[in-house]
């Protein structure tokens, strides 16, 4: 009986230690459109997106609908937030990204294969959960440049 008492004791800890792990993470489910006057899109022309998040740790769903240079188009990502390789075929080009959470933050990094660089993201969710901001870096062997998109909850 001791045996049975302290497994049960072990599994019940991992149970919450999970539970808590997961907590503290934010969730970002919703529908969240950019706000162009609060980003900084450099040359690139977006002249709307909207981003459809189905979020339930560690599994990411995005489906971002955006009319820009390319028209208007509409890609599915799928992550799952433990730093996993996911491959995604966008604008024909083949992509492979990982995401992870830095703290509070989600981190998504992308090697696009056709283009020959990176992108990271990193995903901010406001303390008043209104509203999302995306710290995008890119870089190649000739450098990188920053921008930020800033979505709102709608």
């Amino acid at each position: 009986m001791p045996r049975l008492h302290t497994a049960l004791c072990i599994a019940a800890s991992f149970f919450f230690l999970t539970a808590a792990v997961a907590a503290d993470k934010p969730n970002l489910t919703g529908t969240w459109k950019m706000n162009p006057a609060k980003s900084d899109l450099g040359s690139n022309v977006i002249k709307s997106r909207v981003d459809n998040i189905e979020h339930q740790e560690p599994q990411l769903k995005i489906t971002t609908t955006q009319d820009d240079e390319n028209g208007k188009n509409t890609v599915v990502r799928d992550y799952v937030t433990d730093g996993r390789q996911m491959t995604h075929t966008i604008l024909g080009g083949e992509r492979k990204s990982s995401a992870h959470w830095d703290g509070n933050v989600l981190v998504i990094e992308t090697k696009v294969t056709n283009g020959d660089y990176t992108i990271r993201d990193r995903w901010v969710l406001a303390d008043d959960h209104k509203s999302i901001r995306i710290d995008r870096e890119f870089s190649n062997d000739q450098g990188g440049n920053a921008r930020h998109i800033a979505l709102e909850k709608q």
